[in-house]
């Protein structure tokens, strides 16, 4: 009888199938049979495997056309006649000494598994990948040992591949362990049953196989969402009905941690991940199985985010679809009254729970100097008065439309472009007010009137934050208006007429480059030549369209006054804690601006120069706002397409991933110099301390010889000497009278 029966599944092979082969030939032992599988190869690998079974009689070809991997390995179980089973990938070879390696193992420690190392490659470039297939840590370095050792850790000790295992034949069969009953993945469940069923575990730290990674192969062919998912709920149900689960619960929770997170990274299609995504977040085993210990419980800490990260991907990505969605035409529900003339300013007003502040804003426009307005009020589903504050304005003052987006809850671009899109008498020019902010009174007439005298495409001015009274302030919205406080006005005089390339320059390298688009008034033929509009798919959209606006326009003007009011409040954009969707938003101004300056390039230097500055700080801007989520949330990425997804890796992700290890190096550092700077402290205080003990010391002394000077120049006066001869007959009669006390009370006792 066979020591191994060595089950070979072949598809495809041929560039690789003879050096795997012949690694076997080779073998110093020959207590071996080659079960070689052929799926259905349409290359030459099945003449190849005839050809090799001509020659050599331990090989068997067996044609398995049109069946699957699992299919075939039952297949060949059937055929095994060694005490010994071990399944290999045809694109992978095997050390000369293998089977006798394994065989003194086997001979010195019987075993129902035994598992070992393994070297990758990568099979275009030969390179050496630095990954381990074992580890030993979780069963403490023992060379046999079985769950009830490491309960905790069991199906984590090795991979989940099965090249890395030897399975003995008697004990797949007594465990009834076998493929067919599990379907497509039915390796991951078949390796995770066989280290949890073994009552005795070998492990072989040795790199006995060598691994080829290579797109194509069998091995390498990804399981779909759906079967990595039946494979983890078909596991579950295995150890519930072998009633491995109250005792392996924990190693469970790691293994599918690890098993998920592996698919997660692995996939390469951004689809199929954002499906298993949607399947680990609907899934109640994940929640309350998987998912349910502290971080700290799990071996990988990052794998963990990695899983945990799904829920921000998919919550994301629903954003996203929604955003990508917005709406076609708002609900009008109080049209302004028609006019014979145009109005000569448009304000659009976009308002989501605004109710405490929306009055103040109506107020500050309606009482403008100049009269003849109209005012756009596009609701976004606020669930408080502000929608029935707006129509009663709107009942008071026949200027004001008040407009209901159809799929509320977007952004205030999506409201703005919504406004944009409705056909009617619009006014000459164009302002964007946010319901929560005021202007003065003259804003309008001011800035109308020079955009007029110029015939200007935009018209630029300052503005003023203050601190929102109507509610106790959180730490935040006073940090924001520290910050904010003099951020809208500018200190520099921009006289005369500017094209807006020039005057973008200019401000850029003033440092007064303001994106807010509050601050900015348009020529509403300018505004539709150039067909401007907000970008509704991501947050901070005003810095990709204060930056087109500016570039394309010819004629820009700036006013030196302070007309805008920016309240500063809690739970705004500003104020809010960052969230995916703000690094998300400024990846995604980055990416406009420079298609931006694609399409629409400067002959001028300083001003290409000037543009790319602006779109690096927005990229800046997003690895700030990406390094302060939590570790889950920064997978939201995921929910971007694959290109998307690969950009914001390279230029998010890995800069933000460098900068936590050159802040943990840091901190590290940090450490190692305050416990350096500790130690000294402690040895410098025991010095003083035993400097204070020494002087102490040597001041007692001092003092002794002082006191035994004094004493004996006492001795040796006249008065000490005349004194003893006095008190001499005292002691001697004092001496008498204890000698006899003394003799009185032994006679008494005895």
């Amino acid at each position: 009888m066979n020591f191994i029966s060595v089950v070979l599944s072949v598809l495809n092979d041929a560039p690789f199938l003879n050096q795997c082969l012949d690694s076997f030939l080779v073998q110093s032992s020959n207590n071996f049979q080659l079960i070689c599988v052929d799926l259905g190869s349409s290359d030459m690998s099945l003449k190849i495997l005839t050809e090799y079974a001509q020659r050599d009689e331990r090989i068997t070809v067996v044609n398995q056309s049109g069946c699957t991997q699992e299919e075939a390995y039952e297949c060949a179980i059937q055929l095994a006649a060694g005490s010994y089973i071990y399944f290999c990938n045809a694109g992978d070879y095997v050390e000369s000494t293998f089977i006798e390696h394994l065989e003194e193992q086997i001979c010195s420690c019987p075993a129902d598994v035994l598992f070992f190392d393994a070297e990758t490659f990568d099979s275009h470039t030969g390179t050496v990948i630095p990954k381990t297939q074992m580890w030993p840590q979780f069963y403490s370095n023992k060379t046999i040992f079985s769950y009830k050792d490491t309960p905790q850790h069991i199906m984590t000790v090795s991979s989940t591949d099965i090249w890395t295992k030897l399975f003995r034949s008697s004990f797949l069969k007594d465990k009834q362990l076998n493929f067919s009953q599990f379907g497509k993945a039915a390796e991951v469940v078949f390796v995770a049953l066989a280290l949890c069923e073994a009552n005795q575990l070998v492990s072989l730290n040795e790199k006995l196989v060598h691994h080829r990674t290579k797109r194509g192969n069998l091995r390498h062919t990804k399981h779909s969402s759906v079967d990595i998912f039946t494979a983890v709920t078909q596991l579950y149900t295995e150890l519930c009905n072998r009633k491995r689960y109250e005792e392996l619960y924990f190693s469970f929770a790691n293994f599918v941690v690890r098993l998920l997170a592996q698919c997660l990274h692995g996939a390469l299609d951004a689809q199929e991940r954002l499906e298993l995504c949607g399947q680990i977040v609907h899934s109640e085993l994940i929640k309350k199985r998987v998912l349910a210990f502290k971080r700290e419980c799990y071996e990988s800490c990052g794998d963990y985010d990695c899983v945990c990260g799904c829920e921000s991907a998919f919550r994301y990505h629903s954003r996203i679809k929604n955003l990508k969605q917005g709406s076609t035409e708002p609900y009008v529900l109080q049209e302004r009254t028609p006019t014979l003339h145009a109005p000569k300013v448009t304000v659009v007003i976009p308002a989501f729970n605004v109710n405490p502040w929306i009055g103040q804003c109506l107020d500050s426009i309606l009482h403008q100097t100049l009269q003849e307005i109209e005012i756009i009020i596009v609701d976004d589903g606020s669930t408080d008065n502000t929608l029935k504050v707006a129509l009663e304005y709107a009942r008071r003052d026949t200027r004001i439309t008040v407009m209901s987006q159809r799929r509320p809850g977007h952004s205030c671009a999506s409201s703005r472009n919504a406004a944009l899109n409705w056909e009617h008498q619009w006014g000459d020019y164009l302002y964007f007010l946010d319901a929560d902010d005021w202007i003065e009174p003259d804003t309008l007439q001011t800035l109308w009137s020079r955009a007029e005298k110029d015939q200007l495409d935009e018209v630029i001015f300052d503005g003023a934050a203050f601190l929102d009274d109507t509610e106790v302030p959180s730490k935040q919205a006073e940090h924001e208006f520290t910050k904010f406080s003099k951020y809208y006005r500018r200190y520099h005089g921009y006289l005369g007429t500017w094209e807006g390339k020039e005057l973008l320059c200019v401000l850029h390298a003033a440092e007064e480059y303001r994106v807010n688009v509050a601050l900015q008034f348009f020529n509403k033929s300018y505004f539709d030549i150039n067909h401007l509009r907000f970008n509704q798919s991501a947050a901070y959209e005003d810095n990709v369209f204060t930056f087109q606006a500016l570039w394309h326009a010819k004629r820009v003007g700036y006013i030196p006054q302070t007309f805008y009011r920016r309240r500063i409040r809690n739970d705004s954009i500003m104020t809010s804690n960052k969230q995916f969707k703000h690094a998300h938003g400024y990846f995604l101004a980055y990416q406009e601006v420079v298609a931006e300056l694609l399409r629409y390039p400067s002959d001028v230097v300083q001003q290409t120069l000037a543009a790319n500055m602006v779109a690096t700080q927005l990229l800046r801007n997003a690895r700030d706002d990406y390094h302060t989520l939590s570790f889950a949330e920064k997978y939201s990425y995921w929910a971007l397409d694959s290109v998307d997804q690969r950009n914001f890796e390279v230029l998010i992700r890995e800069p933000d991933n460098f900068r936590t290890h050159m802040e943990n190096a840091e901190v590290s550092k940090k450490k190692a110099y305050l416990a350096k700077v500790a130690a000294e402290n402690t040895i410098r205080s025991q010095k003083q301390t035993l400097n204070k003990t020494e002087t102490v010391l040597k001041e007692s002394l001092e003092t002794n010889k002082l006191l035994k000077k004094r004493l004996e120049s006492l001795r040796l006066s006249k008065s000490y000497r005349i004194g003893s001869v006095l008190t001499a007959p005292a002691k001697i009669a004092r001496k008498i009278l204890k000698q006899k006390n003394s003799h009185i009370r032994k006679t008494r006792y005895y």
